[in-house]
């Protein structure tokens, strides 16, 4: 899937974005859940990926991120059983104007046995749920240079209403979060900023 689509109010009980069993699909530069101009609500689902591999969820060109927000079922992002995953520098929670604060109505990333997977340079914020989840067997994971709780600035609270990243499974392991000069901030959340379900990882 390409870039430049803006998918809201569609009629579908789960997600407004599906992608199962497919291998190495491109999502980025895409409106999902907002008004065009990227600045309103306009009540929706959000996407899923099942089953699929060599995912690249945005871009490091902040011209060609997704915005997903104004989401009110499930999750705003959803990721299972897949290898390869690359999600980097998306709002989740946020409009296009950066001082634009929109949330969801539900978890930002909620994810499930996934391996060798990237969270790079994220902002998830405003959720009623939890900012990010890794459940299910997962690993080899990097978790950097993210924004959990706070707006495009860094400083000004967006909280999510629970955790900022709750690792629900004993079984993720390998999984690095923050690193020398790649750390993420997390602030401003309704419960921990990173809860785990081990005691390493």
């Amino acid at each position: 899937m390409g870039e430049g689509n803006h998918i809201v109010g569609n009629a579908f009980s789960s997600y407004l974005i599906v992608i199962s069993g497919s291998n190495a699909p491109t999502l980025h530069g895409n409106l999902v859940g907002l008004s065009v101009d990227g600045t309103d609500i306009t009540t929706s689902r959000g996407i899923s990926f099942n089953t699929t591999d060599n995912i690249v969820i945005g871009n490091l060109d902040d011209n060609l991120r997704n915005y997903v927000a104004g989401i009110d079922n499930l999750a705003a992002l959803s990721i299972t059983n897949g290898s390869g995953i690359d999600v980097v520098n998306n709002y989740i929670g946020a409009g296009i104007v950066d001082t634009h604060t929109v949330g969801n109505n539900v978890t930002g990333v909620s994810t499930s046995g996934i391996t060798n997977f990237t969270f790079e340079g994220n902002l998830i914020g405003g959720s009623t749920g939890q900012g990010l989840i890794l459940g299910g067997i997962s690993n080899v994971g990097t978790i950097v240079s993210n924004l959990i709780g706070v707006e495009p600035d860094g400083v000004t609270a967006f909280g999510n209403s629970s955790y900022g990243i709750n690792i629900t499974s004993s079984t993720v392991t390998a999984t690095n979060i923050g690193g020398v000069g790649a750390g993420n901030i997390i602030a401003n959340n309704g419960s921990s900023g990173i809860r785990t379900a081990q005691s390493s990882f």
